[in-house]
């Protein structure tokens, strides 16, 4: 068993290292929980979805710039005596722009800055589905940060931390919602920009 894993270790991890750090147009897509912060009120996190598509640029040895255009689906739900259980759901159009540093075999880091636009905002209740898109600002800034690792045959995953940094309420000072949302996505280059071709075995 460890001699397996050892064999197979050595021919994955020169894999990892040859396939990172490649310009090129890709496909993105995974799960997220997220959540909308506040001082004056409880809510619980949600699950959701994003995906879109990814442009990494390669800009040194071991550095990309990565741009991305994205749909997410963000919200949170919240529980009252009164009302009852009702969920927020927003979705956005995510731009972000991000710095990828590469360490070894694959595995890199990334931190940058995301802006989000306002596309819709329902309240679900027990009543049934209410448009609350007038309630919420059209315009998010964030910042995010987190890692990931790139396989052999472009294959990348991402594990991906979200934080609002100004409320989404239009006119809800005392609520002082954010968005915040972890993701895990999982990517894969279409389109080669760099002229390499993925090497095929006959």
């Amino acid at each position: 068993m460890v001699r397996t894993g050892f064999l197979i270790a050595l021919f994955i991890l020169p894999g990892l290292h040859a396939n990172g750090q490649r310009s090129g147009v890709g496909l993105k897509a995974g799960g997220l929980m997220s959540n909308l912060p506040s001082k004056a009120a409880a809510y619980q996190p949600l699950p959701g979805a994003i995906g879109g598509l990814y442009v990494p640029l390669r800009v040194g040895d071991n550095m990309q710039v990565q741009a991305e255009v994205l749909l997410a689906m963000l919200g949170a739900r919240h529980r009252s005596s009164d009302a009852g259980t009702m969920d927020v759901r927003i979705k956005y159009l995510h731009l972000p722009l991000t710095m990828k540093l590469y360490l070894d075999h694959g595995f890199h880091v990334q931190a940058g800055v995301q802006l989000g636009k306002r596309l819709q905002a329902l309240h679900r209740g027990p009543l049934g589905d209410t448009d609350a898109s007038d309630l919420y600002r059209m315009y998010d800034l964030g910042v995010v940060g987190g890692l990931g690792v790139d396989f052999p045959r472009s294959v990348t995953i991402s594990l991906r931390y979200h934080e609002g940094i100004g409320p989404i309420l239009e006119d809800g000072n005392a609520l002082a919602l954010r968005n915040r949302s972890l993701q895990l996505t999982v990517g894969l280059i279409v389109v080669r920009l760099d002229g390499h071709a993925v090497r095929r075995r006959r």
